[in-house]
C-alpha cells in the first residue's frame, strides 16, 4: 500500500506535538533569559560609585569625582550573600570580597595619581570601573 493516500496521512498526535514544541521552546527562551547575570541587582552603594567614575571618565577634569569616589568606596563594606554556605567557605567568599575592595582601592588610587600629575587617566578610570562591578558582583 505504499504511495496510496492512507500511508501519507499524518500521524494522529502529529497535531499535538506542535504546540508541545512551542511550549517547551518558550520556556526554554524565559529560562535563558532568567538565568542572564543582571547587573541591575547592585547595591546603591556600587551604583553611585560606578557612576562618579563613569562621569569622571567623560570629564575633563576628573580629580574631584575620583576623590569622591574613593571616599564613597573606603567607606563601602562589602557584604556578599553567605546565609547557606558551610563556615568555612562564608570565611573565604568574605575574603574575597575584601580582596575584589583592595584591588578596586588600588586601581582607584592609580587613577587619581595620574589625574594629579595631569595625565590620561580614562584608561585607569575604565579599569577601576570594571573593578568596582566586579566587587559588587559577589552577590551570591
Amino acid at each position: 500500500m505504499l504511495g496510496t493516500q492512507e500511508s501519507l496521512a499524518p500521524h494522529p498526535l502529529q497535531p499535538h506535538i506542535r504546540p508541545i514544541m512551542k511550549f517547551f521552546s518558550l520556556l526554554l527562551v524565559f529560562a535563558a533569559f532568567v538565568s542572564l547575570p543582571l547587573h541591575a541587582d547592585q547595591s546603591p552603594a556600587v551604583e553611585k560609585i560606578v557612576d562618579l567614575l563613569r562621569k569622571a571618565e567623560k570629564s575633563e577634569s576628573p580629580l574631584p569625582l575620583l576623590e569622591k569616589a574613593r571616599g564613597l568606596l573606603k567607606d563601602y563594606k562589602p557584604s556578599p550573600n553567605v546565609s547557606n554556605r558551610k563556615p568555612r567557605a562564608k570565611g573565604a567568599i568574605k575574603g574575597e570580597s575584601k580582596d575584589r575592595k583592595q584591588e578596586a582601592m588600588e586601581k582607584l588610587t592609580e587613577a587619581i595619581d595620574l589625574a594629579k600629575d595631569d595625565k590620561d587617566a580614562k584608561l585607569k578610570i575604565h579599569a577601576t570601573i570594571s573593578s568596582v562591578v566586579h566587587m559588587g558582583d559577589m552577590k551570591d
